[in-house]
C-alpha cells in the first residue's frame, strides 16, 4: 500500500472516530492478502487483545472484504472477538448485528468477497486454456488418463477398445 493511500485510510478512519467519539488505540495496516487470518500484523492485534482483554472494544476496518475473503474464518474470527467482548464495525458498510436482519447483510458481505474470488481464479484458470490452446498445446488430459476415469466410474472401456475404435 502506497503512503498516500495509507494516509487517506488513516485519515479516514480518524474522522470516523472523531464524528462518532471514539477513542483511537492504534491503527494497524495490514499488506497481506484477507484470505485467511495468518497475517503477521492481524496475529500481533489478536494477541494484544487476549493479553489486554476488556480494554479494546471495537475493531475497525474499511470494508468487510479487508477484514476477510474467507466466509467460514470470518465467522470463526467474529465468534473469538465476541468472546473478547470485541465487536467489529466496516466503517463503509456499517452493521449493528444486534438486529436480527442485519445478520442476512453480513453473510452478503463475508460472502461477496470469498465469490468474487472463486470467479477470479476460474476466470484465469479458462484464460490459461484459451491461450495454451490458442498456442496448439494439449489442454485436456491426455487419454489414458481420461480412460482410467471413465473405468472408475463404472464404465466399460478399455484402452485397448478406445484405440481400435480411433
Amino acid at each position: 500500500m502506497n503512503r498516500l493511500t495509507k494516509d487517506t485510510v488513516s485519515d479516514t478512519r480518524r474522522k470516523y472516530c472523531e464524528f462518532n467519539h471514539l477513542q483511537v488505540g492504534s491503527i494497524v495496516f495490514e499488506d497481506y492478502s484477507a484470505r485467511n487470518f495468518d497475517r503477521p500484523e492481524w496475529q500481533k492485534l489478536l494477541a494484544n487483545c487476549r493479553k489486554f482483554r476488556g480494554q479494546t472494544q471495537q475493531i475497525l476496518f474499511t470494508k468487510w472484504d479487508r477484514f476477510s475473503r474467507n466466509t467460514g474464518d470470518a465467522y470463526q474470527m467474529i465468534s473469538t472477538l465476541s468472546n473478547l467482548g470485541i465487536k467489529l464495525q466496516a466503517i463503509e458498510q456499517p452493521l449493528d448485528l444486534e438486529i436480527p436482519e442485519q445478520k442476512m447483510m453480513l453473510a452478503f458481505y463475508l460472502a461477496a468477497p470469498e465469490v468474487e474470488n472463486d470467479r477470479r481464479a476460474l476466470n484465469t484458470l479458462q484464460g490459461m486454456r484459451r491461450e495454451k490452446k490458442k498456442d496448439g498445446t494439449w489442454v485436456q488430459h491426455p487419454l489414458a488418463i481420461r480412460t482410467q476415469k471413465m473405468s472408475l466410474e463404472r464404465r466399460s472401456y478399455s484402452l485397448s477398445s478406445l484405440w481400435q475404435t480411433l
